[in-house]
């Protein structure tokens, strides 16, 4: 009985000891989380959002009321968007609106006398609204690649373009102080300017590095370029927030008519004072409504939701805040006018600058394949002609060992005789064209009957996601050439297709930028292409696939392959050379009913290439092919 009895409390003890044990470890990744600030909770989200916690290497999904951390990193994918309350003691007060394709880091700085909260950007675009900063020890900041921005009682509109490092801001309330931590230059780069420059409501400010620091245009916003590079999420926002936005536009105005009636304000000109004021004042009543109306003639938002945003809107100001029947354009003066144009040639600038550098990559990329290529086919060259010579010393030996004195020396000079018209005969060395860039034909030129291409569907359509449910269609698009026969057989080609880029899904430009990931559907074809580190001895071919911009901010493809050993590509008939998988997002997905939409593919180009890599003929077409789509909403699994 008492042996039973030890035994029971030997148990209880042992209980108590394992569930001490998680308890405790329990307990102290409480207090460890304790010392970590927060800085946002996600309010709401659409699309792709996707977190990597501080110290982590992986992210993962986002989700509502989800807490944001200092160190944090929240990223946003095509056509998606998310919105924080911002971790303060006015938290409603405070809301941070991250666009599509943004990429911002989180963090916050506290003592026992203030608060520093700091966001940084690195692409796309974030729209801010914070009025709690009050304490005057408190800093809230927004760093971006070219600048740190100041922010009190503010709201304000920043987008970093990824591709050329370019910040653009626009203030709608309160006042930004934009401090540009390198040498700051005017947009000519002919004169430095104050590293500190604040940015008023109606204003905006664009930034660019350069090799000697930073540049940058200051202006009356225009609407037109904050419409087109803003997505529907954050014009909506903007709009939103009408009421609050006046209100503090209303109070820096009364509150700059004071200091003018006082002689507060510098310059000796009152009445230029008072037209500046008088214009801003229309301005500010003007803004919002043509914001409004531009947003529904660019299709970013349709007239009946912005509608329903506007009665939203006035019902809770009572009073037409935005109205769409005012028609008046936002006032400048002369000097504005000529600002307002600097800033659109920079932007200009820019984006040849961006086109430009984009170019000379994909010309480095092609000549690093071409360079590569040549040195495979010298490396085979040399491999095959160092077997045939040696097999061939090794047959004169053995043949020349079974022949007498004089027999052996009449066929060494009979051999020698050979040699010596064989080079007499050979035909004087000609120089391959240039495989790429380039157009028209080259040395040798050899022209096929009736040389074409043209694109198809095949493979047939997968639709839906059957993991998350989301809707999009898989399709591979099949690249065909015929008329390339005989001496005109193809030894590679090069093509250049266009598409309507929004239509696509972001995965493709990932999946055409990891080979291993795109090759697989090549395999059967009648190039034997080399996947890129694979060490595949039956490859043939090396090929080289990367998305580019088109100048109108369409989607293209450009594609290059060519053969360093084995047969040409004959084509009698029409001879599939690619395929190449496309995810097709609905323009609709959740919409109600079944529609249709078309997918247009163009060949803008293609080149096809001879065995000396010359151009044997260029094709040119502007015939686009059309893929009906019927969208419909597809019910998670």
């Amino acid at each position: 009985m008492g042996r039973r009895k030890s035994m029971k409390v030997l148990l209880l003890a042992l209980c108590l000891a394992l569930f001490a044990g998680p308890a405790a470890l329990f307990a102290g990744s409480g207090k460890a989380s304790a010392q970590v600030m927060r800085v946002a909770i996600v309010k709401s989200l659409k699309g792709t959002v996707n977190v990597m916690k501080s110290g982590g290497t992986k992210s993962f999904k986002a989700f509502k009321n989800m807490s944001l951390n200092e160190g944090d990193q929240i990223a946003t994918g095509k056509d998606s968007s998310v919105q924080l309350e911002l971790a303060s003691d006015k938290a409603d007060q405070d809301s941070v609106t991250i666009g599509a394709n943004a990429q911002v880091t989180f963090s916050k700085l506290k003592d026992a006398n203030s608060t520093k909260t700091k966001m940084n950007i690195w692409a796309g675009s974030l729209w801010l609204k914070v009025k709690s900063v009050s304490n005057a020890a408190d800093q809230f900041e927004v760093e971006t690649p070219t600048s740190i921005m100041g922010v009190r009682g503010t709201q304000f509109l920043v987008g970093v373009d990824p591709l050329t490092g370019m910040t653009s801001m626009t203030v709608f309330a309160g006042v930004v102080q934009t401090v540009v931590d390198r040498t700051h230059w005017n947009s000519p780069v002919t004169q430095r300017l104050q590293q500190q420059v604040p940015i008023m409501p109606t204003q905006q400010i664009i930034l660019t590095p350069i090799d000697q620091g930073v540049r940058s245009s200051q202006g009356v916003i225009d609407i037109a370029d904050l419409i087109s590079s803003s997505s529907p999420e954050i014009i909506q926002q903007i709009l939103m927030a009408a009421q609050s936005i006046r209100e503090e536009q209303d109070q820096q105005l009364a509150k700059w008519k004071l200091e003018l009636a006082s002689g507060q304000l510098p310059g000796q000109n009152q009445p230029a004072l008072q037209a500046d004021l008088d214009r801003m004042q229309h301005n500010f009543e003007a803004l919002l409504s043509l914001i409004a109306q531009q947003a529904i003639d660019a299709g970013k938002i349709s007239k009946s939701e912005m509608d329903q945003i506007i009665d939203e809107v006035n019902k809770a100001a009572e009073s037409k805040l935005i109205d769409l029947n005012k028609k008046q354009p936002l006032e400048l003066s002369e000097q504005e006018k000529k600002k307002q144009k600097e800033l659109q040639q920079m932007r200009e600038e820019e984006k040849k600058k961006a086109l430009e550098e984009q170019k000379k990559k994909e010309e480095s990329r092609n000549k690093d394949l071409l360079d590569k290529l040549k040195k495979e086919q010298e490396r085979i060259k040399e491999q095959n002609e160092r077997i045939l010579e040696e097999q061939r010393k090794k047959a004169e030996e053995a043949f020349k060992q079974a022949l007498d004195y004089q027999a052996k020396q009449q066929f060494e000079d009979e051999q020698k005789k050979r040699e010596q018209e064989k080079k007499d005969a050979q035909p004087p060395t000609q120089t391959p064209g240039v495989l790429w860039p380039g157009s028209g034909s080259g040395p040798g030129e050899v022209t096929p009957s009736t040389p074409s291409a043209k694109l198809a569907f095949g493979g047939g359509l997968n639709s839906g996601d059957v993991l998350t449910g989301e809707p999009f269609y898989t399709v591979d698009l099949e690249v065909k050439l015929d008329g390339f026969t005989g001496s005109s057989n193809v030894y590679g080609f090069e093509i250049e297709l266009d598409y309507e880029n929004a239509i696509f899904n972001q995965e493709n430009e990932y999946r055409f930028n990891n080979f291993p990931e795109y090759t697989s559907v090549r395999e059967d074809g009648p190039f034997k292409v080399e996947i890129e580190g694979n060490d595949n001895p039956l490859a043939e071919s090396v090929d080289q696939l990367s998305p580019v911009w088109n100048e109108n901010r369409s989607g293209g493809l450009k594609y290059s392959v060519l053969k360093f050993a084995g047969n040409g590509v004959a084509t009698s008939g029409e001879t599939t050379v690619l395929k190449l998988p496309f995810d097709i997002v609905p323009l609709n997905p959740e919409t109600s009913e079944s529609t249709t939409m078309d997918v247009n593919f163009k060949i803008r180009s293609i080149k096809a290439i001879d065995k000396q890599g010359n151009i044997i003929n260029t094709i040119y077409s502007t015939n686009a092919i059309k893929l009906g789509v019927s969208t419909y909403p597809i019910p998670l699994v």
